[in-house]
């Protein structure tokens, strides 16, 4: 007789007889120079920095950051090489139909973008980059959010070192805010308070220096989704914690606020994205990037029909598109690129995806951990209002794909 298996008895087996049921693989236990190739990953794969290295170090012509994965993809091969075999071997199919689909709507796409039809490649590639990784996601069968915490920690101070010490404060610098959310929340879900108030305070400098005030909303989304968690599921004594950090922080609010309008004040050009804009949000019409954003919403309903087919990819050149389009509402460039009628269908489905994992997490009790994946999707559904780069730059999309894939993945693990 044929063995059933629930969620609870997935949960509770090991690895390999998960992989056995599902026919996904699994990472073997990880090591020292695990973490530390994870984190130099985060340096030179999942942080702006690839960018340098290429073009300016290198003087490449392009960004082709596939050039600084090939050590490390060369480690992981030699680490988990039966992984390697059998996400090749079992994804073949799926791997051919990304491929042609990807082709299709690039070709489609030259239809409606001919003026930019040489800049549609390289959009196509971070879509490429976001299934690819969604598959690699859905067929692995457990991670470690160690390992997740070295990627995007090596990420987050690759950011702070360099705006730090090499950036010139007069141009914006668009640093990870994945990398970033996850740098807070592991440690805030892992009640580790002293590295949540060392990270926090990292953060708080790059959201200043980077000029960009997005910063912020994911620093305070990691600590409304983690700290709520904490309070309601921990025992009695130990609510006490989060809510004396969270009592800690209103108490140095003025504190903080002041010493970010300080630093600010120092450059007129930071200033004017931190500061100003957000006392125009606050008492005035808006921003400029909120004004666009509205406009963009606008545009979607007032000519909805145009947005009911795919379009396929389109140019993010600034010199064709303006400055911004796409990046300050990416709901916008998904409406455009497959069409409303594939896109609500998915962000519904998303959701609820979402939604029945905090959910299962919840009825089986499952560990702090499991909660990174669906509070990192809930970042996700919310850059579509604000923040395009997880559509754009590879640094970003790795973890866009993976994460999706994770989402995916009815019987994933994270420890």
């Amino acid at each position: 007789m044929k063995r059933k298996y629930d969620n609870k008895t997935l949960e509770n087996s090991d690895f390999n007889t998960v992989n056995r049921i599902s026919g996904q693989v699994s990472i073997e236990p990880l090591n020292t120079l695990d973490y530390i190739v994870y984190f130099l990953m985060g340096i030179f794969i999942f942080s702006r920095f690839s960018a340098f290295i290429i073009l300016e170090k290198l003087e490449f012509a392009f960004y082709i950051p596939e050039l600084l994965y090939i050590p490390f993809i060369l480690y992981l091969f030699i680490r988990h090489k039966r992984i390697f075999i059998l996400l090749i071997n079992n994804n073949q199919v799926q791997l051919f139909f990304i491929i042609t689909s990807l082709l299709i709507l690039i070709f489609w796409s030259s239809y409606f973008n001919q003026d930019g039809a040489r800049y549609i490649i390289s959009t196509s590639r971070s879509y490429f980059y976001i299934s690819l990784f969604t598959l690699i996601g859905y067929n692995l069968s457990n991670i470690k959010s160690e390992a997740i915490f070295s990627i995007a920690l090596g990420s987050t101070l690759t950011s702070f070192i360099w705006l730090l010490f090499f950036h010139d404060y007069d141009e914006i610098y668009y640093v990870s805010l994945t990398s970033v959310f996850l740098c807070v929340l592991i440690p805030i879900l892992k009640k580790k308070y002293i590295l949540v108030t060392l990270v926090t305070s990292i953060v708080i400098i790059i959201g200043i220096y980077s000029a960009l005030r997005r910063v912020y909303i994911v620093l305070i989304l990691a600590f409304v989704l983690g700290l709520v968690i904490n309070i309601h599921r921990g025992k009695s004594i130990y609510r006490l914690i989060p809510i004396i950090f969270i009592s800690m922080i209103f108490l140095f609010k003025e504190i903080i606020l002041n010493m970010i309008v300080s630093i600010s004040s120092r450059n007129d050009f930071i200033y004017k994205r931190i500061v100003s804009k957000t006392l125009e949000t606050i008492y005035g019409g808006g921003a400029t990037g909120d004004i666009r954003r509205i406009s963009n919403i606008e545009n979607i309903f007032n000519h909805a029909a145009e947005f009911y087919y795919p379009h396929g990819f389109l140019t993010k050149n600034t010199d064709i598109t303006g400055n911004g389009l796409f990046m300050d509402l990416p709901l916008y460039e998904l409406f455009y690129t497959f069409g409303s009628i594939l896109v609500i269908p998915f962000i519904i489905y998303l959701i609820y995806k979402t939604i029945t994992m905090i959910t299962k997490i919840e009825k089986s009790n499952l560990t702090y951990a499991y909660y990174i994946v669906p509070f990192t999707i809930i970042l996700h559904i919310s850059y579509l209002f604000y923040d395009g780069g997880f559509l754009l730059w590879p640094y970003y999309t790795i973890f866009t794909g993976l994460f999706l894939g994770f989402l995916f993945n009815k019987n994933f693990r994270i420890v």
